[in-house]
């Protein structure tokens, strides 16, 4: 009997120990400082050589009190990959006062002309085929033709805010809502994930918008570079 145990042990050992190996690492959560440093030291070695360095971005959203979720990509006329939204690299300098600015990165400015910002898609703006009577009209959530233009910077870098007086910590996130006069909401304190490869990761957490409720955020942040276009 022992024996007969002690092979069925090793046995469900074996198995626990096989189904664990082929399980996929999750990423641990973490202050954001290990990811910023990374993406900041990513835009000032350039390690691709001469070239386009931007970090492509998707953003999901959450609301607690259950009206909508959100979701924010590239532009609808974009050419980006996949429609993910840009974010280029705005390297740290010293201002006048003495204090230096940190390394953040944001939406870029779009041509003259042009809204700036990404799009931003609510699941209560519905979407329906029907452009007449229907006697049977379904509806679909995240309607393409009812967004929003959203904007979006993240800091790389520790700074602090000589008019509050307080530190801002890297990994804070500043929306600006384009198309709602360009108010703005802060993330901060944020936690961070790193991918395996070492070419980004997540930035998430909670917004309160001073409305009452409060909103989950995630951010993917993705490493994209562009060698140089040769002419032929």
């Amino acid at each position: 009997m022992l024996a007969a145990y002690s092979g069925a042990t090793r046995l469900i050992l074996a198995v626990a120990a096989l189904s664990a190996f082929a399980q996929p690492a999750a990423a641990s959560a973490a202050t954001c400082e290990s990811l910023m440093s990374d993406l900041n030291t990513w835009f000032v070695k350039q390690p691709q050589g001469q070239g386009t360095y931007q970090v492509l971005t998707r953003i999901t959203v959450l609301r607690s009190d259950g009206r909508y979720a959100g979701y924010v990509e590239g532009p609808s006329s974009g050419t980006t990959a996949s429609y993910a939204g840009v974010l280029t690299y705005h390297p740290s300098s010293a201002p006048k006062f003495g204090l230096p600015f940190p390394a953040y990165l944001q939406d870029p400015a779009t041509p003259a002309g042009t809204t700036r910002g990404l799009s931003a898609y609510f699941s209560d703006r519905r979407y329906t085929t029907c452009t007449g009577t229907c006697l049977i009209a379904p509806e679909f959530p995240f309607n393409a033709r009812a967004t929003d233009r959203q904007g979006v910077q993240i800091q790389l870098q520790d700074s602090f805010n000589i008019v509050s007086r307080t530190s801002v910590p890297a990994g804070t996130v500043t929306f600006t809502l384009y198309s709602w006069g360009n108010a703005q909401y802060t993330m901060s304190g944020n936690q961070c994930t790193v991918n395996g490869d070492g070419k980004g990761g997540i930035v998430y957490g909670f917004l309160s918008t001073g409305s009452g409720d409060t909103e989950l955020i995630a951010l993917s942040l993705n490493e994209s570079f562009a060698p140089p276009v040769r002419l032929q």
